[in-house]
């Protein structure tokens, strides 16, 4: 569908600049038909990276929730059953305090440090 779109808007393009003109393009015009172009295919990248990441997401969410309620089963308790029907909006909870939640800086702390420790603790584990 990606690909249709990409063709009817560069064939639009193509048949206004040449209906009742000249058929060549002008060199305004091809820089800006091709900025079109690039911007088609920056978005068109970025819609496919979307539909792997946030499946892959939710998919990830859901695991969470499974284990969960699996634990909760062999410790004899009910699990994750409190927002939604039968906990199935656990993640959706969990996913939004995340975002909501508010990052506290220490006083008497470097904030640089603070900041980049975490990030180069991940590239560490990455790298190693």
């Amino acid at each position: 569908m990606v690909e249709w779109f990409k063709a009817l808007v560069l064939k639009t393009i193509v048949l206004k600049n040449t209906v009742g003109s000249n058929p060549t393009l002008s060199f305004n015009q091809s820089v800006l038909l091709f900025k079109l172009k690039m911007i088609i295919l920056i978005i068109c990248t970025v819609l496919k990276i979307l539909a792997v990441v946030v499946p892959l997401l939710i998919s990830v969410a859901y695991f969470t929730i499974a284990e969960r309620k699996i634990m909760g089963i062999i410790q004899r308790r009910k699990g994750p059953n409190v927002i939604g029907f039968l906990g199935l909006l656990q993640p959706l909870a969990d996913g939004l305090k995340l975002f909501v939640k508010e990052t506290i800086f220490p006083s008497n702390s470097n904030i640089s440090i603070f900041l980049i420790a975490p990030m180069l603790t991940f590239i560490l584990s990455l790298i190693g």
